[in-house]
């Protein structure tokens, strides 16, 4: 990453040599708000998911793994501007559920962000994916979601 380049259009190199899969940050720069429809139909049908599953006498969870620029953006560096959508995927799956709330949406991004210390990563700079660390803070995080169950509560 000499000159802030890879040899694959996979990856992109950001600051203080952090690397990020090029996928991961695609969605916040591209065209995500062409997949406002497909995610607003998402929400709902989870919604629907989540009535059905409780009425029948168990508990449903949803959670989304947030990426590693969702975590740490202050790596990722200079970053041409491509439409003008200015939100990520992510950030209109928010947005839906303010518009048709889950109950059972636990929320990892922002435990994970308040878990992150300079001396204690939860993604490696140059991996992909969450270390041991990371994991724990999410597994925590469903433990604490599903701690609260009664003996007639089944999860999914």
């Amino acid at each position: 990453h000499l000159f802030s380049m890879t040899d694959t259009a996979d990856v992109h190199v950001g600051t203080n040599g952090w690397l990020f899969t090029t996928i991961s940050i695609e969605d916040s720069i591209k065209k995500a708000c062409e997949d406002s429809a497909h995610i607003e139909q998402m929400v709902l049908a989870l919604h629907a998911l989540e009535r059905v599953i409780t009425a029948s006498g168990r508990q449903f969870i949803f959670t989304v793994v947030p990426n590693k620029s969702t975590i740490y953006p202050e790596f990722i560096g200079f970053i041409p501007k491509a439409g003008s959508c200015r939100r990520s995927r992510y950030d209109m799956l928010l947005e839906a559920f303010q518009r048709h709330p889950l109950k059972s949406f636990v929320r990892l991004d922002h435990r994970l962000q308040k878990a992150k210390t300079d001396k204690a990563w939860l993604y490696h700079p140059k991996g992909a994916f969450w270390n041991s660390r990371g994991a724990e803070i999410a597994a925590a995080a469903l433990w604490s979601w599903f701690s609260p169950i009664t003996p007639a509560m089944n999860p999914v």
